[in-house]
């Protein structure tokens, strides 16, 4: 039997979806490694607006341009992280 499902993933299974680097979107984790903190941290940076970023759902998310632009704009300055 034809199924038009089954071609379909047949079709698609190669392709993937590439991405500009000036709209990828960073997770909590992504930031945490980046910057060397407890992801528990990166999570409370973000959610108390320090870096600005969108939650969607239950997680955040931040363009990876305007993470590059919060970090320039940051060289030098000390960011305190709360405990968590």
């Amino acid at each position: 039997m034809y199924s038009m499902k089954n071609e379909m993933s047949k079709n698609n299974s190669h392709r993937q979806a590439t991405v500009p680097i000036e709209s990828r979107m960073l997770t909590a984790k992504e930031i945490a490694n980046y910057l060397g903190i407890r992801y528990n941290a990166a999570c409370t940076l973000l959610h108390n607006g320090t870096i600005p970023a969108i939650r969607l759902g239950r997680q955040w998310r931040i363009r990876q341009q305007d993470f590059d632009k919060w970090i320039t704009q940051n060289i030098g300055c000390t960011v305190y992280i709360p405990q968590c």
